[in-house]
């Protein structure tokens, strides 16, 4: 007869983390999934991997090793006296551990599928703390929606420790938990940056002209640099000219900093019409705040 406690369980399951250890046989449906796979195991036991070379056959790949990040020797450097020298020591040691993958059928009626043909789990090296994964480049992510929310916290002008604050509060993770750091969260405006500049000078110029041709009223006048980029800019719509012929008496002149997609201080002309409403007289984008460039910028407010 069998004897136990109803209240109590039979038996704790594993961990599905701590049973995780690949082995010969394990199958995966793709070569992303076994890397995806072997990577997390890395991540928590303390090292990291990367690809290597492939073996391919009619232009498909079907063998792949996926190595420790300490995998390799060492190259020997030339050192170029004339030049500054790094003294950063190759992280490379010759470390054996890494995973097979081999793409090939259980059988004939299966698909194709990748088949874990060799593991070597032995390290030659110390491994990293659980403390320290999290800092490295390759374990620092933003995913998508991540990325959404900081940019739209960047368009509500919080600075980036703010944005980490938010963030964390928002997830309920104490501070440092996150999956990405304070410098993650630069890199993404300035990836950001410059995708938006990319074309954005270009298609904002032709702008320009297309509104003078259709309004001869329309004004805008620009300055590049000494490689050809748009520095500044300036224009006034075509209603804001004639405002400015009415109501220019008393012109107020602000800006704002670096609270744009560009970070590029930009300006208003502003006055009041006689109804006691604001009107914008003019607009522009600059470059910087020197002396030089509001002269420029007065200048052609008083050509108007």
């Amino acid at each position: 007869m069998l004897d136990f406690d109803l209240n109590e369980p039979l038996m704790e399951e594993e961990n599905d983390e701590q049973n995780d250890e690949p082995f010969i046989g394990q199958t995966f449906e793709s070569e992303d999934e076994a890397f995806t796979f072997y990577n997390n195991y890395a991540k928590r036991h303390g090292f990291v991997v990367r690809k290597n070379r492939s073996d391919t056959r009619k232009g498909r790949t079907i063998r792949r090793d996926i190595l420790c990040h300490r995998a390799g020797k060492q190259r020997l450097k030339v050192a170029d006296h004339f030049k500054p020298q790094r003294n950063t020591k190759s992280l490379k040691c010759d470390c054996k551990a890494h995973m097979r993958i081999t793409l090939k059928k259980s059988f004939d009626i299966f698909p194709e599928e990748w088949h874990v043909t060799k593991f070597v789990n032995l390290h030659n090296h110390d491994m990293i703390s659980l403390e320290a994964m999290r800092f490295l480049p390759t374990n620092r992510t933003i995913t998508s929606k991540d990325e959404k929310q900081i940019l739209l916290y960047k368009e509500a002008e919080l600075q980036v420790r703010q944005i980490i604050k938010v963030m964390e509060l928002q997830k309920n993770v104490k501070h440092g938990e996150l999956s990405f750091i304070d410098k993650d969260v630069r890199n993404l405006f300035d990836r950001v940056k410059r995708m938006i500049g990319a074309d954005d000078a270009k298609n904002l110029m032709e702008y320009m002209k297309s509104a003078k041709q259709e309004n001869k009223m329309f004004q805008y006048a620009f300055t590049v640099d000494g490689d050809r980029r748009l520095e500044n800019l300036f224009w006034c719509q075509a209603q804001s000219f004639d405002w400015f012929k009415k109501y220019g008496d008393v012109v107020v002149f602000d800006t704002t900093y670096k609270v744009n997609a560009y970070d590029m201080p930009c300006g208003f002309f502003v006055g009041m019409d006689n109804h006691g409403k604001t009107i914008l007289f003019g607009c522009a984008i600059l470059r910087n705040k020197t002396t030089s460039t509001f002269k420029w910028l007065m200048r052609l407010l008083l050509v108007l």
